[in-house]
């Protein structure tokens, strides 16, 4: 049995160590980028406030036309641009110049973990082949380079939406100016959350890379790899169920969600061929142990009553989500996966979902963090949009919601609809979610205004996007608001959009439905 001691402490005691020194690296990645980030939009913020409060002033709203008319508007919008593409740029040399150290990293630490089973034996001083190493740089350049890109180009069209959406002037431009700045200020920080998720994801996954091809050449001494979960009080329920199996080392993996921090651990086979797995702690213990608020916190209040209740063993808080442009990766399950169509659970990683199933999600919401400020400070907001996401029951997959996406989720389960989320991919878009009410057919989501020739050019926007990269758009929920619409309009939106698929050879929808209120309407297309 291993055993550890001060001098030759216990494997799982030698991976924790490990893992906190690969996170020293991560978080200064997140530390640089998130500054650069902020840097980046203080160079361009207040000419921005100036300019938008000139166009407020002069004309009364700022849309499309006013970056023609307005020359210092499209400076400023191209210097945004700019400044993205910069960023871009920076996130591939931040994570390519971290790779030789992750890379070393998982070399000495192989030998560490080897080592620490061994105690007695000395362990052969093998080096991974250059070409190996090479390979892995290769992979994790290529693909942080067609992650970041889409980015840039992302981020600015969010924020140039938003700032051409003609909003009103209304009393106060210089008031009306600051509200869009810092609405565009929060897209422009999704993209810097964007940013940090690309980059402690493929460096993570470089790092799993790295143990796999160390742990290769010194295969003679192994019987496999372990799946091992860093166990606290907030490890997702879907690593609770993957920490201690042991796989090939022919497997790759392990295949976690996105800024997943499991690790890939060795298992050394003795001189006689067994194999001594007594180190690694008990997922299912570690889990009795908690207090019930984090059991509740993990497994969502519907998981928690069913493991309870004997249904949702831990076996089954995992399955597997297939992503385009991206690995498969072992993501949280809820017992709704086998019963209710995959509502059920809750996030893993934020605890205050609302304690009862009441008659409004979005009115519970309401009547337990108030309204969204409207003069809060960025920070302020963010949190607020924090907690509003974390009262809801779904799993989320670690994605951060836009509010209207945060205000869609509710309203759409207030509708008594079903949904698991899809959680954005860094190499390629993504439809928003699984429509599970539904058969579970995968829905792109859209937020407009109530015009037929926006949502129009939304859609075929999103659809031709989406097809430069081999994905699939097809159906689509256009959220038009909580707000009734004025009479007349929702039926004329519905008779124009349609003549969609009418005479068009490609960009052809499957489905298409508005959503007004808590309200869906299907459009009819030819």
């Amino acid at each position: 049995m291993t055993t550890g001691t001060p001098e030759a402490p216990d494997p799982y005691a030698v991976e924790i160590a490990l893992a906190a020194a690969l996170a020293e690296i991560t978080d200064a990645q997140d530390a640089e980028i998130t500054q650069a980030w902020a840097t980046a939009w203080a160079e361009v913020s207040a000419d921005l406030l100036d300019i938008l409060t000139v166009i407020l002033t002069d004309v009364g709203r700022v849309n499309a036309t006013a970056v023609v008319r307005y020359e210092r508007l499209a400076r400023v919008l191209g210097g945004i641009a700019d400044r993205l593409d910069d960023l871009a740029g920076q996130l591939q040399i931040r994570v390519t110049n971290d790779l030789a150290d992750v890379l070393d990293h998982a070399q000495v630490g192989t030998r560490e973990l080897i080592a620490a089973q061994r105690l007695a034996r000395n362990v052969p001083g093998r080096e991974v082949p250059t070409p190996a190493l090479e390979a892995i740089v290769r992979r994790t350049t290529q693909q942080v380079t067609s992650t970041a890109l889409p980015l840039a180009d992302e981020t600015y069209a969010t924020i140039l939406g938003e700032l051409t959406r003609g909003v009103a002037a209304g009393d106060n431009p210089k008031a009306t100016a600051t509200r869009m700045l810092r609405r565009a200020e929060d897209l422009h920080n999704f993209g810097a959350a964007r940013a940090v998720n690309i980059a402690r994801t493929e460096t993570l996954d470089a790092y799993r890379e790295g143990s796999r091809a160390a742990q290769d050449v010194h295969a003679d001494l192994l019987a496999g790899w372990a799946w091992v979960a860093h166990l606290g009080s907030r490890t997702c329920r879907s690593c609770l169920a993957m920490h201690g199996q042991v796989f090939g080392l022919e497997v790759p993996g392990p295949d976690d969600h996105q800024q997943g921090r499991c690790s890939r651990v060795p298992v050394v086979r003795e001189a006689d061929g067994s194999v001594d797995l007594s180190w690694i702690p008990s997922a299912a213990d570690h889990f009795d142990q908690l207090p019930e608020a984090d059991q509740r916190a993990i497994l969502g209040r519907r998981g928690y009553d069913a493991w309870v209740a004997g249904d949702f063993p831990i076996e089954a808080w995992t399955k597997t989500r297939h992503t385009d442009g991206w690995r498969d990766s072992q993501v949280p399950a809820s017992p709704a996966d086998t019963s209710d169509g995959g509502n059920g659970g809750g996030a893993p990683d934020v605890p205050g979902q609302l304690d009862d199933d009441p008659s409004s999600y979005r009115d519970a919401a309401l009547a337990r963090f108030g309204p969204a400020p409207a003069d809060a400070e960025p920070w302020e907001t963010r949190e607020y949009w924090a907690r509003r996401q974390g009262a809801l029951p779904v799993d989320l997959g670690g994605d951060v919601l836009k509010p209207h996406e945060v205000e869609f989720v509710e309203r759409f389960l207030d509708a008594g609809e079903q949904l698991e989320w899809i959680p954005k991919a860094p190499s390629a878009p993504t439809n928003d979610f699984l429509w599970s009410s539904r058969d579970g057919r995968p829905v792109e989501l859209k937020s407009t205004k109530p015009r037929a020739a926006t949502i129009h050019g939304r859609l075929v926007d999103a659809m031709s996007r989406a097809a430069r990269q081999n994905v699939v758009k097809d159906r689509f929920i256009i959220d038009l608001g909580y707000d009734d619409l004025p009479a007349g309009v929702l039926d004329q939106l519905v008779a124009d959009l349609a003549g969609f698929n009418v005479d068009r050879r490609k960009y052809l929808l499957a489905g298409l439905w508005l959503f007004v209120g808590n309200e869906l309407h299907d459009v009819p297309l030819a």
